[in-house]
């Protein structure tokens, strides 16, 4: 199972969603033609296979279909979490819907329907998106899925999609509790919040959604060696939730990680987004305080720190040239005009040639 210890909104509405998942395969199979006749979604909550194998694009007869079905079912009940497979060997693409018992993408008001669509969407970025299912980096594959599931909810929910903040927060935040990068999609998700406002993401494409996709988790997938890095950079905070369970005590160290080295570019950069909504006060968690004299002058701290960051971006701690002060005044930062020199009199210059 897909575990998780961020504190996340339950995601237990039983939902009845054969309507939705006929009318989404059917789409994904005109948005994606390499679908069409070889595509099928699982439906293990409900008990419901939607979608239709032609024979004579799936290499398959019925009885090896139903062998299939029931397999990729026992898999994604099994592992308690949906799940996409491309098989090769028979021409087929299969999704099972097994949902989790939080929510990954939405808010705990949001409709049901809300967060089965994005978890639809990102097991169909896997099969749709180029590398999402057969890249050998596992952090990439999962890059291509959260960002296709990202653009797709947009597009679904515009300004209603919380999907940015709320999927970039829960995977960074794994990331620091488990020290796993397998599903650290959080800096190709956060790529898609820096350009949204430049994008007109609903009327992009199927095939443009799918190829920013990729492109967005080409640039931004992280090196194995960062993750590495910050994975042992975190350990501590790792070690604390161990012995105290307190997620108040695991925060705190997370910010004095964060803010013991001026130039920890990563470090700073993963630590930052998972202690942004502690910060701001938009987590609440029982029996556990944010407040106080110690959380005061983190947050004074991390404000200062964040503003260096945003700032100097990808330069963050390096040296760098200092700028003229802008006094403020009209014509103090303007270089003055000067009046060209009068030409020399040819005399003068023979006289200085024959000084050199």
């Amino acid at each position: 199972m897909l575990k998780s210890n961020a504190p996340l909104p339950k995601n237990d509405q039983k939902l009845s969603l054969s309507h939705v998942f006929n009318t989404e395969v059917r789409k994904a199979m005109k948005d994606f033609p390499e679908l069409d006749g070889k595509f099928l979604l699982i439906d293990t909550e409900n008990k419901v296979v939607h979608g239709k194998v032609d024979p004579s694009v799936a290499r398959v007869d019925q009885n090896q279909l139903d062998d299939i079905i029931m397999k990729v079912a026992e898999g994604s009940e099994r592992a308690h979490s949906s799940l996409a497979t491309k098989l090769d060997r028979v021409n087929l693409d299969v999704m099972a819907y097994t949902p989790l018992p939080f929510k990954l993408f939405t808010g705990k008001d949001d409709p049901g329907e809300m967060e089965a669509m994005a978890v639809f969407d990102h097991e169909l970025g896997h099969l749709v998106v180029r590398g999402g299912y057969y890249s050998e980096d596992p952090c990439f594959r999962e890059c291509a899925a959260d960002s296709f599931a990202v653009l797709r909810h947009i597009q679904r929910y515009g300004d209603k999609s919380e999907a940015i903040e709320r999927a970039g927060w829960r995977r960074a935040f794994d990331f620091v509790m488990s020290g796993d990068a397998g599903h650290f999609t959080t800096l190709a998700i956060d790529e898609i919040a820096h350009i949204k406002d430049d994008l007109d993401i609903a009327a992009m494409t199927p095939e443009q959604t799918a190829k920013l996709a990729m492109r967005v988790s080409l640039e931004h997938t992280p090196h194995p060696d960062i993750t590495e890095a910050c994975a042992a950079s975190f350990a501590p905070v790792r070690k604390a939730m161990q012995q105290t369970r307190s997620l108040e005590t695991g925060m705190a160290l997370l910010a004095e990680i964060a803010l013991a080295n001026d130039s920890a570019y990563y470090t700073y950069k993963i630590a930052s987004r998972v202690l942004k909504p502690f910060i701001e006060g938009k987590v609440q968690v029982p029996g556990q305080t944010f407040d106080g004299k110690k959380w005061e002058d983190i947050r004074t701290r991390m404000e200062d720190r964040q503003k260096q960051f945003d700032s100097e971006g990808i330069l963050f701690g390096m040296p760098t040239k200092k700028k003229a002060p802008d006094s403020g005044k009209p014509g103090d930062n303007v270089v003055p005009f000067k009046k060209p020199a009068p030409p020399r009199d040819p005399r003068h210059e023979r006289f200085i040639k024959r000084l050199v």
